[in-house]
């Protein structure tokens, strides 16, 4: 049985065959057939034959093996169908594969660029298959790794010259470090897509190699990613109100959209996130289930919900998420959803993840710390269940299935997973009280009994009460260290080579699953689950088995199989031997009769070097002529790579235009907000500027109440006017004493006319005062403090007005006891000039 991935894990049941000195690199060859199944290759070019007992395992590829002559024979014995092609590795001739042989074929290139003096031609080589194979991968000793008798040295010790420049072509007796290899690759122009370190042997598992895979990814345009790509993200959550918050922002400022079902959370965490909903229209919270809180968390009713909500969406990237997760590419300046981007315009629909589960390595975790800041060591899930994890996907229009592998595989037809994993940075237990909490109240309890029987649920019954739940950080791995990712190249984006734990008997089904009740086009939709690798690989090891008897039946059967086909190939074997050696008999006398061929044929050679001195000298004109072409060449090719630093500089600048792009769009977000925010100062004026003009409206009614009191006063002085005429009635009758009273009239008359200047000023002081009154009405808007004081102003004038009127009208009394009857009609006469300079003055 294989892998997942269509790889064995494990070697040690396949026959006996002696594998090549030196390294073997077994994780490469694995992740080669990796890839070849992902990419859908049918051909593999193995340059350098290093692991033989890979090559056995993955018999359903053709396998074109590029070896020198000095291999065992006994290689070519056991793989007689493969296609060999013999060659000693000349730096100025390339190997003859044809192009179309290339398309689409994997190719790995380990244990040998170390051993050549000049890689230039097998640099070549591999640089015109980028062009037409899916992948590549090369791997070589880490220079700065090797110990002092390594077996890579001691291969390479026969080499005498000075070694050269490592990031060049030519001779090396030191070999290349990480960045050196990078180099010299990038010079030849393979751009390394993954660049890392693997182990060499399945022995000492040393990472003392690189490993680089070159394939056709578009990082570039996946870092330039449309806004109108958008997964939908289906998480759920309970009881996590210390991450929750901060994983669903991460998802969100991704610019993805976001659903969470929560499972009636009471600590808060429905309510924290609702909160967050109601500010944003890419987030929806809502309860499940929808009818209230239930004794048992159902999650096959939760999985098929999503299914149901995923198949609304057809066309769209869909991420089954739990809010306990961070997902990521396996790019570390790629986000998750650049990273779905470039699947997407790889033509893969669906992705795999790689778990990582983190581990507190104390008590002191504090959410407002920030999860991935103070939790970043991991460790690598040994769970056989966590190695299927295919939970992103592109919904097509068919529904997904989810419940069969209790959302550990999204199954749909004619799915195509990508070649490489991404991350899933799983974070369940954050502190010794929170996993006590979690483990023993809030999840074993609310188990459903159906689904535990159906075998889901187990992955926390290895923890007891009495565990520390603090883990020793010297066990773990550090995610944060700068060498991580390098390190753990092979088993981050592959899963090759992390070590396999054991699962339980119960392979997971969906809850009252019978495969009779299934329709045939359902079982169509059903993926071949026994044969998957996440529930078990006979090539690794043999699972233990917990009292079932049909199970050991069965894993009986299939090691008798086994041994009857060890027993036959070894019989193969020998008899492949026995003819091996009568050949070499014939071969011994039919070279005996060669020698005296060759004895005839010296003469015939003495002749044909007389032809050839004569050839010598077009040969070395042809020579000259091929040298002037490798100049041109080299010239060619000197402007070839002033070209390619062009494109990297372009693509530098390109990347520093996004970021100038991504700053303005931030900018643009702030003077949102400033607007937002003098919107409200504007509102906020507009309401003060309402205040005032109702009091400004109580202000004019004041004003017209004084207006009104005014004109009261002046229907007084009218009353006034008229007694004064009445007065002017009674002065007719004294007109006899005109002459007695001239004297003392006359007298009194200047007196009169300086009153009278006086009363004229007072009233055009009393015009002026109303005329003002009348502006600060008009200009009510803008003046309401000084309409104010005016109003004021102008009461204490009509009072003066009022007391001047009243003294007049005592000089007036004055006036009339003083001349009854005896003033004459000139008297009247003045009186009544003075009465119309009174009541109507000259404008």
């Amino acid at each position: 049985m294989t892998s997942h991935q269509g790889v064995p894990y494990s070697n040690a049941r396949l026959p006996t065959v002696a594998e090549p000195s030196g390294a073997s690199y077994p994780d490469a060859y694995r992740l080669a057939i990796n890839l070849a199944r992902s990419f859908g290759a049918s051909t593999i070019v193995d340059i350098g034959f290093a692991a033989p007992r890979e090559l056995m395992a993955a018999s359903e590829y053709r396998w074109i093996i590029v070896d020198r002559d000095l291999r065992p024979m006994t290689h070519r014995v056991y793989f007689p169908n493969e296609t060999w092609i013999d060659w000693d590795w000349p730096p100025d001739r390339d190997i003859p594969i044809a192009d179309e042989t290339l398309e689409r074929a994997i190719v790995v290139c380990a244990a040998v660029i170390a051993d050549l003096r000049d890689p230039t031609g097998l640099l070549a080589f591999l640089k015109r298959a980028s062009l037409r194979a899916s992948a590549i991968i090369v791997c070589t000793p880490e220079r700065e790794l090797q110990g002092p008798n390594s077996a890579e040295q001691q291969r390479s010790s026969h080499l005498t010259e000075l070694p050269r420049n490592p990031t060049q072509g030519g001779t090396r007796l030191s070999g290349w470090n990480l960045s050196e290899f990078k180099t010299l690759l990038e010079q030849n122009g393979l751009c390394p897509t993954f660049i890392g370190l693997t182990i060499n042997n399945d022995h000492n598992l040393q990472k003392n190699s690189i490993i680089a895979i070159i394939d056709g990814c578009p990082l570039t345009k996946a870092r330039l990613t449309p806004d109108d790509f958008k997964p939908l993200v289906l998480t759920s959550t309970f009881n996590d109100t210390d991450i929750a918050l901060e994983i669903v922002q991460k998802l969100l400022e991704d610019g993805m959209d976001v659903i969470v079902y929560d499972n009636w959370s009471d600590d808060g965490t429905f309510e924290q996130l609702a909160a967050l909903a109601s500010t944003r229209g890419d987030l929806s919270v809502v309860r499940f289930p929808e009818g209230g809180p239930s004794k048992y968390f159902e999650l096959s009713a939760l999985l098929r919900l999503k299914e149901q909500i995923a198949a609304a969406y057809p066309g769209r990237w869909i991420i089954h998420h739990d809010s306990d997760e961070i997902r990521c590419s396996p790019w570390p300046d790629l986000s998750l959803r650049q990273g779905l981007y470039l699947v997407d315009l790889m033509g893969f629909t669906a992705v795999e993840f790689t778990v990582c589960g983190f581990r507190p390595t104390d008590d002191r975790f504090a959410p407002e710390r920030g999860l991935e800041r103070h939790i970043h060591y991991f460790e690598f899930s040994s769970d056989r269940a966590d190695f299927t994890q295919v939970k992103a996907w592109r919904q097509s229009t068919r529904p997904v299935e989810l419940v069969h592998t209790a959302g550990h595989d999204a199954y749909f037809p004619e799915r195509r997973i990508f070649p490489y994993k991404f991350l899933l940075k799983h974070y369940p237990l954050r502190s010794p009280s929170q996993a006590r909490r979690k483990i023993f109240v809030e999840r074993r309890p609310r188990f459903t009994p159906e689904e535990r029987e159906a075998g889901w649920h187990y992955h926390y019954d290895a923890f007891d009460k009495n565990d520390s739940f603090v883990w020793n950080a010297a066990e773990l791995f550090d995610y944060e260290a700068p060498a991580t990712r390098s390190r753990f190249l092979v088993e981050l984006i592959s899963g090759v080579g992390i070590v396999r734990g054991k699962l339980t008997a119960r392979v997971p089904m969906p809850v009252g699953f019978d495969a009779k009740d299934l329709s045939p086009s359902q079982q169509d939709l059903m993926p071949p689950v026994a044969a998957d690798a996440a529930y078990g690989d006979e090539l690794d090891e043999v699972p233990r088995i917990h009292g079932e008897p049909h199970a050991a039946q069965h894993q009986i059967a299939v090691l008798s199989a086994i041994a009857a086909a060890s027993d036959r190939f070894r019989d193969d074997a020998n008899l492949l031997e026995n003819d091996s050696r009568e050949y070499l008999k014939r071969l011994k006398a039919e070279l005996h009769a060669e020698r005296d061929q060759i004895a005839a044929m010296k003469n015939a050679i003495e002749d044909r070097d007389l032809r050839l001195g004569a050839a010598d000298g077009d040969l070395r004109r042809l020579m000259g002529e091929v040298e002037n072409r490798e100049r041109r060449l080299a010239v060619a090719d000197s402007d070839l790579r002033r070209l390619m630093d062009e494109v990297e500089n372009r693509e530098r600048r390109l990347a520093v235009a996004d970021s100038d792009l991504r700053r303005l769009m931030d900018e643009v977000e702030n003077r949102e907000r400033r607007l937002a925010m003098a919107d409200g100062d504007l509102r906020r004026l507009m309401d003060e500027v309402e205040e005032r003009g109702r009091r400004l409206t109580v202000a004019d009614v004041d004003l017209r109440r004084l207006m009104s009191e005014a004109k009261d006063r002046d229907q007084q002085l009218h009353g006034f006017v008229v007694q004064i005429g009445d007065r002017d009635r009674q002065l007719v009758a004294a007109n006899e004493e005109r002459n007695r009273l001239i004297l003392a009239i006359d007298d009194r008359d200047q007196r009169l006319a300086v009153a009278s200047d006086e009363f004229r000023r007072i009233l055009e002081k009393a015009d002026l005062d109303l005329h003002q009154a009348n502006s600060v009405v008009a200009n009510r808007d803008r003046q309401l403090v000084l309409a104010g004081q005016t109003v004021g102003g102008l009461m204490e004038d009509v009072r003066e007005r009022d007391q001047r009127l009243m003294a007049l009208g005592r000089r007036l009394h004055e006036i009339e006891t003083s001349t009854t009857w005896r003033i004459t009609a000139p008297i009247r006469k003045l009186f009544s000039g003075w009465r119309r300079a009174l009541f109507h003055p000259k404008t």
